[in-house]
């Protein structure tokens, strides 16, 4: 898995997404820190089986006034 920083992922979009239809899996860092990850679908089994692999949750709502 190559990680790859975020300005080069929004700048070779495409050409990532084409790896990522071949079967490869690109770890997106900002600062040198992962925080996504390109994974083509097969791969990911679902919602659980994303959750289980990262620290990603929902935000916590917003309480009205």
């Amino acid at each position: 898995m190559q990680p790859v920083n975020v300005h080069a992922a929004k700048t070779h979009l495409y050409r990532l997404l084409q790896r990522v239809a071949l079967g490869e899996t690109i770890m997106i860092t900002k600062r040198g820190r992962p925080i996504a990850r390109l994974m083509p679908v097969a791969q990911a089994r679902g919602l659980a089986d994303l959750r289980r692999h990262t620290k990603a949750r929902r935000p916590a709502r917003r309480q009205r006034r």
